[in-house]
């Protein structure tokens, strides 16, 4: 109950900031520039959108071969989708759908907590390619936005700090150590919640840096995964801004990637408003057309809810089967 409450008042939130935005913008205004807009270019995002949901694809698939555990390509898209589908509408930062993905991949045949240690895997590779592009991303952000103190200071320290958890997880994670099981220790978690899931975390960690230790080549592998769905990203994005005539840079697309990036951060569901208003903002200071920044967010945002509405999907298709299975055979 307490979870939906938060979800609901977030949501709220979230969709005030999206009205105060669109009201900003003017409905006007927002029709204008997609009248304008250069559609031939839309089939080709989303053809790069497809490439680079299939690239992360085939990299969590790398990592369950692994383990001996052959997943056709389908159904771990359907598994992919269904995710990227909790995590997008969750209100909690960096949420990836890692459980929803494993209680799929059980269905696969994959053990639970096999399963659940290669989502873990996947994600823990996946977030330390990203942070090295973050680190480039915030270094252009203030290098060429001349951003007030207030946020400047802001977006630094949260990064420090976002930056110094995520080394002390992969350090730890490296050399073999538990992470997620000191904290326990740490802040003396004695609930029954945490000390019933106290064992399954320690024994994910074990495979998790088993895997690391083990199989180097599949580790470099999906390194090399990771960067080549970098690159479709920047080309995805480059095709995007090309809708409303913008052949933009390197240094513009590491921007627009950084700043969503950012914003999907915020605990708002969806960054609902918050994205809208975080491309606004960048194109404002680098005197470009806000007008621009708000319909390059929706675009972002209609194709993310696509894949979202998939992974729904999915996920009520699977749990429909298994109510009609349980009652009726």
């Amino acid at each position: 109950m307490k979870e939906r409450l938060e979800f609901l008042i977030l949501s709220i939130i979230g969709l005030i900031i999206f009205i105060g935005v669109v009201l900003k913008v003017g409905f006007l205004n927002i029709v204008k520039v997609f009248l304008l807009g250069k559609w031939i270019y839309l089939l080709i995002y989303l053809g790069i959108s497809l490439l680079i949901i299939l690239t992360l694809v085939m990299r969590l698939k790398i990592i369950l071969l692994s383990i001996k555990k052959d997943i056709p390509i389908k159904n771990l898209l359907k598994i992919h989708c269904s995710g990227f589908a909790y995590g997008y509408l969750s209100p909690i930062p960096l949420s990836g759908g890692e459980g929803i993905k494993a209680m799929l991949l059980k269905k696969e045949g994959v053990n639970y907590k096999e399963g659940f240690a290669a989502v873990i895997i996947d994600r823990s590779i996946n977030e330390a390619i990203t942070i090295i592009f973050s680190i480039i991303g915030l270094f252009l952000l203030i290098t060429y936005l001349s951003l007030p103190m207030s946020i400047l200071s802001s977006v630094i320290f949260g990064f420090i700090v976002s930056l110094g958890i995520m080394g002390w997880y992969y350090y730890r994670l490296l050399r073999g150590r538990s992470t997620f099981s000191a904290l326990f220790k740490i802040f003396k978690f004695r609930r029954r919640f945490f000390l019933k899931y106290y064992e399954h975390i320690v024994e994910t960690e074990k495979k998790v840096s088993n895997f690391f230790k083990k199989h180097k080549k599949t580790f470099f592998q999906t390194v090399a995964l990771s960067l080549v769905s970098w690159i479709f990203m920047f080309a995805e994005y480059k095709t995007l801004l090309l809708i409303f005539g913008y052949d933009a840079g390197y240094i513009f697309l590491f921007m627009v990637i950084t700043v969503v990036g950012i914003t999907y951060v915020m605990p708002i569901p969806a960054a609902l408003g918050v994205l809208e208003g975080g491309q606004m903002f960048l194109f404002k200071f680098t005197n470009m057309n806000p007008y621009h920044g708000f319909a390059v967010s929706i675009l972002i945002r209609s194709r993310d809810l696509l894949i979202s509405l998939i992974g729904l999907l999915n996920i009520f298709k699977t749990s429909n089967r298994e109510y009609k299975n349980e009652h009726y055979n």
